[in-house]
């Protein structure tokens, strides 16, 4: 896991006005990038969730090896 973990994945995602604006006011005066942002409030959110910790099944693991190709 430490290796994919170094690696960057681009995605695209949207989000609201107001969600977006905090974002990137967050992002100038936190003196933090949005991807470093998202990293630790994703890593934050899925600290509590089990289901984000279960083996994909094989056909949906499959199709992600694309992205990801170090996946295991």
């Amino acid at each position: 896991m430490k290796e994919m973990s170094k690696a960057k994945v681009p995605f695209t995602n949207q989000l609201t006005p107001e969600t977006f604006l905090r974002l990137k006011q967050f992002e100038c005066w936190g003196g933090m990038e949005i991807q470093d942002i998202l990293e630790e409030a994703l890593t934050a959110f899925f600290a509590d969730k089990p289901e984000a910790n279960r083996e994909l099944p094989p056909k949906a693991k499959e199709k992600l090896k694309k992205k990801i190709p170090n996946m295991k």
